[in-house]
């Protein structure tokens, strides 16, 4: 399973960040990013997200350094655009 940049963005819209059409898409390691390249080119993720798949439900595992993130309602998200199973 794949995640598009345009479906992680709107991931992390729905989870309250307001600017994350600004941020630039990483896949690294199975891991899907949204973050910016410092100074020194160096790779500063804002939202890291990985899926584990199950057999009933999916768990998601949300890394951001963003004050009051809505994990519940970026997982809501990534249920709708068809990405994991809620429970």
């Amino acid at each position: 399973m794949n995640i598009t940049e345009k479906q992680l963005k709107e991931v992390a819209k729905a989870g309250g960040m307001k600017k994350a059409n600004e941020l630039d898409f990483k896949i690294s390691d199975g891991f899907y990013e949204l973050g910016v390249y410092d100074d020194d080119l160096e790779w500063q993720p804002t939202l890291t997200v990985k899926i584990l798949k199950g057999n009933c439900s999916d768990d998601v595992i949300f890394n951001t350094d963003f004050d009051n993130f809505d994990e519940f309602a970026a997982r809501k998200m990534l249920d709708t655009l068809g990405l994991v199973e809620m429970e």
